[in-house]
């Protein structure tokens, strides 16, 4: 049996229609449940991880433990970067690379700052965990899918990609 990792946001209303979207066939014939953990709960069972935002999905990528668990990463593109940069040492070395340019003697402007970038990041999330798995951990490129429903932003995206 195959295992993934899904890294999934589900922002907005969509849960049960992207579970069902992606996983259906698999989920045929059982409920799709209406909260996260649920959800997170009824894949595991079926060798599915799912991480609901950027840094979770980071840091299970960089867990050796946890990525070699799994065969196939499903990505979504925009992905959730909400967090206190006091809670993850991580993320303002990544939003420094999106523009953060940290004011230590200016709490609004280091908050604007901080913003901005997380909002750029945002945007390419997934495109950062793809570069992650297959630049740094080596992971099979031919075993990475991108699924996303901004496929209509995909020029800007590979823009920012670039």
């Amino acid at each position: 049996m195959s295992h993934f990792l899904w890294v999934e946001d589900f922002a907005g209303p969509t849960l049960r229609d992207t579970t069902a979207s992606v996983f259906g066939e698999l989920l045929k014939i059982q409920e799709i449940p209406n909260t996260k953990r649920e959800v997170k709960k009824l894949l595991r069972k079926s060798g599915i991880f799912v991480e609901l935002s950027f840094l979770d999905g980071l840091e299970f990528i960089r867990n050796p433990k946890k990525r070699f668990q799994v065969d196939y990463i499903i990505l979504d593109i925009w992905l959730d970067v909400n967090i206190n940069p006091d809670e993850n040492t991580q993320l303002p070395d990544i939003l420094q690379e999106h523009g953060y340019q940290p004011q230590p003697d200016d709490e609004i402007a280091d908050e604007n700052s901080f913003n901005k970038a997380k909002a750029e990041l945002l945007h390419v999330a997934g495109y950062r965990l793809y570069v992650e798995l297959v630049m740094e951990q080596g992971f099979p490129k031919e075993h990475i899918l991108f699924c996303s429903d901004h496929a209509k932003e995909q020029k800007s995206i590979q823009a920012k990609f670039k």
